[in-house]
């Protein structure tokens, strides 16, 4: 009985550490070293600020450490995963000066300041100065916000922590605790710029294009663009980058990064020649079956290049067939490398989705392909199934361990 007790405590506790482990998040500490006496000038106006930190590590709750060293600056930045929808509150405790910044989203240059110190605090004194607390900050459930906090430290006691109320804590006069890690992922690689494959592009009435958009850099974090066209009546645009000729004229067809906000554009000019055929549709009949040689365009004007069938509604069927050349049994070979839950632990802080799986923003962007998300889906399946047998087989030396 003692033996299945001590089985039964070592399991549950290796399983929560498997859990925690793959839960808990992060925030990015960069430290500048060398710093004269001074206040929080003396950190942005560093010559390696902000590119070349002398050390960068992740904390795992939102408080630097403190008493290690003296004259030196530090930058805690990252996102902050909101929990709760609902009206926040947030601290800031340091020495020596120190700001917070919050963001209206998950874009660096959306922040305004929402709490500072203008001297110094003991660690975790939240009531020094009426400034170190922010006014009540609206936020929504599931959503990003980033959030940076800087600190400068001249000589002696040097700490930073932040903390907050969150809506279902109730008021307060101090936090309810540090903001912990399970709130909290680094920054992604940031969006740059953003090109077009093509500056000018001439259709007639009814022709159609595909406009291709290159975010930069190739390994950024979010390449979600968001297409417009400042004339919809002349040149539409859906969210693929196709463009649609509706009647002479000429539109500016512009792509938007999600992250960033930078924008490349085509010019499109629309003629009125060459528009779409009145000719007799080309129909065969073999038996019982009817068939159309050309494309099909319901509730719009184009097929786009490329698809013989283009919708701009619902579709309903009781059954949709998908045909596909590969499926995911690949994952059980014995060559397939598997992921390990680090890696995966890591490329979800970083980028806020499973690895082959796209973001929220590239859904709504680009939309999604059924047979792709499907084989992709069962991959997660099968790579989970996978975990769990490796999870067993520590199971099984736990037991044997105990038995002896």
């Amino acid at each position: 009985m003692q033996k299945q007790i001590l089985f039964f405590l070592l399991l549950t506790f290796f399983i929560g550490q498997n859990i925690l482990a793959q839960s808990i998040g992060s925030i990015t500490m960069e430290r500048f070293e060398n710093l004269p006496n001074g206040s929080l000038n003396t950190l942005f106006d560093a010559p390696n600020y902000p590119d070349n930190p002398d050390f960068t590590t992740e904390l795992t709750s939102f408080e630097i450490p403190t008493d290690i060293a003296n004259y030196y600056g530090v930058r805690v930045s990252g996102l902050l995963h909101a929990p709760e929808t609902g009206t926040y509150y947030f601290w800031i405790a340091s020495d020596d000066f120190s700001r917070l910044d919050l963001s209206t989203d998950e874009s660096q240059t959306n922040v305004n300041e929402i709490a500072s110190i203008p001297g110094w605090t003991n660690s975790r004194e939240w009531d020094k100065y009426a400034r170190q607390a922010s006014i009540g900050i609206d936020l929504v459930a599931g959503q990003r916000y980033a959030i940076l906090a800087y600190v400068k430290e001249n000589i002696g006691s040097d700490n930073m922590a932040v903390g907050w109320r969150k809506p279902s804590d109730g008021p307060g006069s101090v936090p309810s605790e540090i903001i912990p890690g399970t709130v909290l992922s680094p920054f992604g690689t940031p969006v740059t710029g953003i090109t077009l494959d093509n500056g000018t592009v001439s259709l007639a009435i009814g022709g159609s294009t595909t406009l291709n958009a290159t975010v930069v850099p190739m390994d950024a974090s979010n390449n979600s663009v968001v297409w417009t066209s400042s004339n919809p009546a002349i040149a539409s645009v859906n969210a693929l980058g196709i463009v649609d000729a509706i009647a002479e004229g000429t539109a500016t067809i512009t792509a938007t990064t999600v992250d960033g906000g930078f924008t490349a554009s085509t010019n499109i000019t629309v003629s009125g020649s060459g528009g779409p055929s009145q000719g007799t549709s080309v129909w065969s009949e073999a038996n019982t079956t009817a068939s159309y040689t050309g494309e099909v365009a319901i509730g719009r004007a184009t097929v786009p290049i490329g698809y013989k069938l283009a919708v701009e509604g619902f579709v309903r069927a009781r059954e949709v067939r998908v045909d596909q050349d590969t499926w995911p049994d690949y994952v059980f070979d014995k060559g397939y490398d598997l992921p390990t839950l680090e890696d995966i632990q890591k490329h979800i802080q970083e980028k806020g989705h499973l690895p082959n799986i796209p973001s929220a923003q590239e859904v709504k962007a680009n939309g999604v392909e059924l047979g792709k998300m499907n084989k992709s889906l069962l991959e997660k399946i099968e790579e989970l199934t996978l975990y769990l047998f490796q999870q067993n087989e520590r199971i099984k030396v736990l037991e044997k361990q105990l038995n002896k």
